[in-house]
């Protein structure tokens, strides 16, 4: 069984390709982890015993917050062969009725970091330091970190004060590269929110409340719903 030093313990579509390629670089032993299940799905075996079975000084389990309606919609392009096999004849408000009226409400709704924390029995993030614009804690010989993809272009000066090394991020994976991007670009110009995803879900969101000031929340849901009234 391999042993590693970094967990991407991250969702999907928070950079977590990102961080991996970035580790991967300064050759740190890392593995890209999106969860239990996820883990055991793919490799038959406990993302825990893999994590107990490596023997390192320190450990390190990273993750991000992002957005959740963005990180929504990225991930529905991410995986859009899967969901919407025949996209390409699809208008862009068919792909946009398609992923409100099925995917809106569910799509993304993990948080890693948070079964590692519980896992290990650390109390999982309730706020988040919008100073430094990260969290972190520390228990025996593991490092859990929390960082905010809104900051990305701040990750690079972030893990270097925290590893204590010079790290220069490897941006990988991002849809512009991609050849759905002409696509993903109009969808986001046309897209609408359904209200109710607002007042039922979003305004309710706990890990939206913790990553956000309220200041942002509030901005973050005006923004939204304002765009749902004027189109």
């Amino acid at each position: 069984m391999n042993q590693y030093e970094i967990f991407i313990y991250c969702g999907g579509k928070c950079g977590s390709t990102t961080l991996v390629n970035t580790f991967n670089f300064y050759n740190y032993s890392t593995l890209h982890v999106h969860g239990e299940e996820h883990f055991q799905r793919a490799h038959g075996d406990s993302i825990f015993d893999v994590i107990d079975h490596s023997d390192y000084n320190k450990i390190y389990f990273i993750d991000s917050y992002r957005l959740p309606i963005e990180r929504k919609i990225s991930s529905f392009f991410q995986n859009i062969k899967l969901y919407v096999p025949d996209y390409v004849s699809k208008t862009t408000l068919e792909l946009i009725s398609y992923f409100n009226e099925n995917l809106i409400n569910t799509i993304e709704e993990y948080h890693p970091i948070n079964e590692i924390m519980t896992h290990d029995n650390i109390p999982t993030f309730t706020t988040i330091d919008f100073e430094n614009r990260y969290n972190i804690v520390e228990s025996n010989n593991r490092v859990y970190i929390k960082l905010l993809f809104r900051d990305i272009h701040k990750w690079s000066s972030i893990l270097t004060t925290i590893f204590g090394v010079d790290i220069i991020l490897m941006n990988q994976n991002t849809t512009k590269d991609k050849d759905i991007y002409p696509v993903y670009k109009e969808f986001l110009s046309r897209y609408l929110v359904p209200v109710s995803y607002i007042d039922d879900i979003l305004s309710e969101d706990a890990e939206f409340k913790i990553y956000n000031t309220e200041q942002e929340q509030e901005e973050y849901i005006q923004k939204w719903r304002y765009l749902s009234k004027t189109n």
